[in-house]
């Protein structure tokens, strides 16, 4: 599973509609998946901001600073599906080959996350 998240808005944005401990808890409780977390639009000098920012909602688990937007660059058809601007944040539900099988995005009690991932478990 990989979570694309535009900016450090977007990741902010995500942890205030995720309940404290909810992403851990789905990655503990999968411990055969792996669980990336990308982030985009950012500079080297925002490390410390993203580090609070994880403290604060009590999150364990590791973004991915993406300084050139690769990710972004490398999966542009996806991340920007019609052309006109870039998803806010996504995460796409993988096979071991990489394709992508659904997406949602993890956590948030406004996305359907979880019932989309209980399908591919």
């Amino acid at each position: 599973m990989v979570s694309y998240l535009a900016s450090y808005y977007s990741l902010n944005d995500l942890l205030e509609k995720t309940p404290n401990g909810k992403i851990d808890k789905i990655i503990a409780n999968n411990p055969h998946y792996e669980f990336i977390f990308y982030c985009d639009r950012v500079k080297p000098a925002d490390t410390t901001k993203f580090k609070e920012l994880l403290q604060v909602y009590n999150c364990n688990f590791s973004v991915i600073l993406d300084f050139e937007d690769l990710f972004y660059k490398e999966n542009t058809c996806i991340l920007n599906p019609y052309g006109s601007g870039r998803l806010s944040k996504i995460s796409l539900i993988c096979d071991k080959k990489n394709r992508v099988l659904d997406c949602a995005v993890i956590g948030t009690s406004m996305s359907f996350f979880d019932k989309v991932f209980a399908k591919y478990r």
